[in-house]
């Protein structure tokens, strides 16, 4: 027996479709980015009381650092110069690094931020700890709340987040050489999220502590390769726990979904313009209450008529009938007269023979 809420999946009440969503057929003159976009579905589906994530086609085409997010940028100053210390913003292009590459660009923002000194960056392959080296001076890094490239949030709050360095910290160089105490963390996102308003069921925890966070319809993991397909469903290489959401009660009508893909911090995912694809399947209740496998033949029972008030109504009593009278040839003792006078007439009447 299913529960409270769950649906029965071998009720002949129970009919399910399956939709196959593309982000190519939005609409897009209203919609231009794949970003966050609505679809109109082919058809209008009554009474849905659950809907599961089949499959998705979806490109890790989005950027970890750009400076839409903030953090692409580092506070740097060089100390120890006869001019004294020298400040400088340095930036690395928006993009996704790889352990080679975060090395080379970073070297490169640093050389062009400071131009009249070499920088050189290396990268630990065991520990994964980057080391900046100055050739002739001191080198300061602040992330301090305020500084460039430094934002809210204990977590993901810029690119000195990424490289291994901690928040509301200055760091100072011993001699020519900087190491900076954490990890480099170049691909911090293993999921992301399917919003869906119209069937987001799926609670999710608040950020940073908070209680409740928004809801979404799915999780759908990602694999480490940037600007690879991430194919996912239950035959897929890279498997995903297929979300399967209930609805109670039943979603009336549903006739097109608003969808964007999120992170954790409810900030919208940008694919870079890469379109995406996926699958879901709506069951849906017929208009019949379940259990009755053939509504038309149950007789319907008859109207009920309206309760009249009751009304007291004073009726004069009927009178009694008239009392008929008996004629008297009808009464017995006449008739039984009649008879004895014939038969005293009949006995004088008898001739004598004497």
């Amino acid at each position: 027996m299913a529960g409270a809420g769950a649906v029965c999946e071998s009720c002949e009440s129970l009919r399910k479709f399956i939709v196959h969503v593309d982000s190519r057929d939005r609409n897009f003159d209203a919609h231009p980015s794949p970003n966050a976009y609505k679809i109109r579905l082919p058809a209008r589906y009554k009474h849905v009381v659950a809907a599961r994530l089949l499959g998705c086609e979806l490109p890790s085409s989005f950027f970890v650092f750009t400076a839409a997010l903030g953090n692409t940028s580092l506070k740097v100053t060089i100390i120890g110069t006869t001019g004294g210390p020298t400040t400088q913003t340095v930036t690395i292009p928006d993009g996704n690094y790889t352990q080679t590459t975060i090395v080379t660009y970073l070297q490169t923002a640093l050389n062009t931020a400071f131009p009249s000194h070499i920088f050189e960056v290396m990268l630990d392959p065991v520990s994964l700890q980057l080391t900046i080296i100055l050739d002739k001076h001191e080198v300061e890094i602040d992330t301090t709340l305020g500084a460039p490239g430094v934002g809210e949030g204990p977590v993901e709050w810029g690119l000195g987040y990424y490289l291994g360095i901690p928040k509301n910290t200055v760091l100072t160089s011993s001699g020519h050489t900087l190491t900076l105490p954490g990890v480099v963390s170049l691909n911090p996102f293993t999921y992301i999220l399917l919003d869906i308003a119209e069937l987001n069921n799926v609670d999710t925890g608040g950020l940073y502590g908070s209680e409740v966070g928004p809801q979404t319809f799915a999780k759908v993991p990602l694999s480490n390769a940037s600007f690879e397909y991430v194919f996912t469903g239950k035959d897929a290489t890279y498997q995903m726990h297929l979300a399967h959401v209930q609805y109670r009660p039943p979603i009336q009508r549903l006739d097109r979904l608003s969808i964007a893909f999120k992170f954790h911090n409810d900030k919208v995912v940008d694919f870079n313009g890469i379109e995406h694809s996926f699958s879901i399947e709506l069951t849906c209740r017929l208009p019949q209450v379940a259990g009755r496998r053939n509504p038309a033949r149950l007789v319907p029972p008859p109207p009920k008529m309206p309760k009249m008030p009751n009304v007291v109504v004073n009726v004069p009593p009927s009178p009694p009938p008239p009392e008929r009278k008996k004629k008297w040839w009808t009464s017995w003792w006449w008739i039984a007269s009649f008879v004895v006078a014939i038969a005293i007439a009949a006995v004088y009447a008898r001739p004598s023979y004497a």
